[in-house]
């Protein structure tokens, strides 16, 4: 009984490590997608909604107006190979996930 107790609780700390939480660091890999440190200055090119998570699909966090200045700290790629990055915005604290076609360089 106490191995399963323990086996168990295991179980719901590698599942919380897992899941990212907003405003917290993202995660560096995980199963289905990859991720690399990446610093690049960037713009959004329209409204930009930031995800918890690198789905469409994840919760939306935040959301940033079009021509937003922000600094990545992540690229990812997921698994159906659709890139997203960490993204802040400069002089703010919002952060969050946002799709490579919502924001370019500059």
């Amino acid at each position: 009984m106490k191995s399963r107790l323990v086996a168990g609780i295991i179980s719901v700390i590698a599942l919380g490590a897992a899941m990212p939480v907003a405003g917290a660091t993202p995660a560096a890999a995980g199963s289905g997608f990859t991720c690399n440190d990446s610093s690049v200055r960037m713009r959004t090119v329209d409204g930009t909604p930031l995800r918890d998570w690198i789905s469409s699909s994840a919760r939306q966090i935040g959301f940033l107006n079009p021509h937003t200045n922000v600094v990545t700290t992540q690229r990812c790629v997921n698994s159906k190979g659709n890139v997203w990055y960490w993204v802040k915005k400069q002089g703010r604290p919002l952060e969050g996930y946002a799709y490579s076609g919502h924001l370019r360089r500059y």
